[in-house]
């Protein structure tokens, strides 16, 4: 289904059209008032779990994953791969303030496998869990600006941590850019990267998402 047709979740259609780029404000004011009212929907959309997982029954839970990776839209967005972007996005927010990500991450597998066992077998489940994470450490700066030079397609992430980190590279002689897409959002991660060459480079480049084979 469309994205821009299905109905309203957390995001309302006209959310999901502001944060791809295809909704604009001409007030500043207006983008401000926008962003906080999305981030408090969030919040308050993450309190709602502890309700969810007490009240809504097990029967419920499973009709929404049935046949997760056939949910797909005009994006090839399923929901397990929307789980992936929720989980790596919760993770970073977490890891941002200071707080123990892999350890609540750890809890909240403990709490879901135990709730599948009290459902199967009547009986009390104890289960030792143990969250890894290993990183993908950035490419050096010079090798992911030999690679846009060349022609070659960089990483999404590598040329947000870039900007994020406030890691600027020389791109005067480059107007275009090719990108491998970090999920199935490829138009809305074309806008943002178009935004980070804007706004972090003041400098217009075409934009050329690819996907990984």
């Amino acid at each position: 289904m469309p994205s821009e047709d299905r109905q309203s979740g957390l995001l309302r259609r006209s959310d999901r059209a502001y944060l791809r780029g295809e909704k604009e404000y001409e007030s500043q004011q207006v983008h401000y008032n926008k962003r906080a009212t999305i981030r408090k929907r969030i919040h308050n959309a993450i309190l709602d779990f502890e309700l969810i997982e007490l009240a809504l029954r097990d029967r419920d839970r499973d009709k929404i994953f049935e046949n997760a990776d056939e949910w797909l839209d005009e994006e090839d967005t399923d929901l397990l791969s929307a789980i992936e972007a929720l989980i790596g996005w919760i993770y970073a927010g977490l890891k941002s303030q200071g707080y123990d990500a892999e350890a609540i991450f750890e809890n909240g597998i403990e709490r879901g496998d135990g709730d599948l066992g009290t459902a199967a077998d009547a009986k009390i489940v104890q289960t030792d869990v143990s969250v890894i994470v290993r990183s993908r450490r950035i490419e050096g700066i010079q090798q992911i600006k030999e690679k846009i030079e060349a022609g070659d397609p960089v990483m999404y992430r590598d040329v947000i941590n870039l900007a994020r980190n406030d890691i600027r590279m020389d791109l005067t002689d480059v107007d275009e850019v090719r990108v491998f897409a970090d999920s199935s959002q490829v138009k809305s991660e074309r806008h943002i990267i178009e935004e980070v060459f804007s706004e972090f480079y003041d400098k217009d480049i075409t934009v050329i998402m690819e996907r990984r084979q």
